[in-house]
């Protein structure tokens, strides 16, 4: 099971660390694995593209062989990597990547709700607050993240600005 949480948890963060590529690629290679046990676990959870994602870049890097029941899973060779690096609209695409690794909608949007309305740690460093108001951080949360995803948004829409009128040069 271990291995599928890391597995997801480097699709998620679109293949970019490349330390834990290393650590799926260690785990490969001990053949310790019961490789049926992870392929039925990743289909019943729906994480399958995740640990086909995770294989394909750990091959195509590593030269990491994928085991027997995964290999006739994963893409042709051509379409295996795709390792992108963090952009603006990183922190959006996790949390759609988590809502779609959730079986049902009432789970996804308990999900959502949380991370809409519970406080976190950079909701305090935003605004410090005496410990005694803290209950208006659950109010501070919506507004800090509409602000944010206009941030993101504009970020996202210069970028590609920037590569349109590179094109264009």
């Amino acid at each position: 099971m271990g291995f599928l949480y890391l597995a997801v948890h480097v699709a998620r963060h679109g293949l970019f660390p490349f330390k834990w590529l290393a650590d799926l690629d260690w785990l490969v290679a001990r053949g310790a694995l019961d490789w049926k046990k992870v392929q039925d676990m990743a289909r019943r959870l729906g994480w399958e593209k995740a640990v086909q994602s995770c294989f394909a870049a750990c091959a195509a890097l590593l030269e990491t062989p994928t085991p027997g029941p995964l290999a006739r899973t994963m893409p042709p060779k051509a379409a295996r990597l795709r390792i992108s690096a963090p952009g603006p609209l990183e922190i959006p695409r996790e949390t759609l990547f988590c809502m779609r690794l959730l079986p049902r909608l009432t789970p996804r949007l308990r999900f959502l709700a949380i991370r809409i309305f519970v406080p976190t740690p950079a909701d305090g460093e935003l605004l410090r607050l005496p410990s005694a108001l803290f209950f208006l951080y659950y109010f501070l949360r919506p507004w800090r993240l509409m602000f944010a995803v206009a941030g993101w948004s504009i970020q996202a829409g210069l970028a590609r600005l920037r590569r349109m009128f590179r094109r264009g040069t």
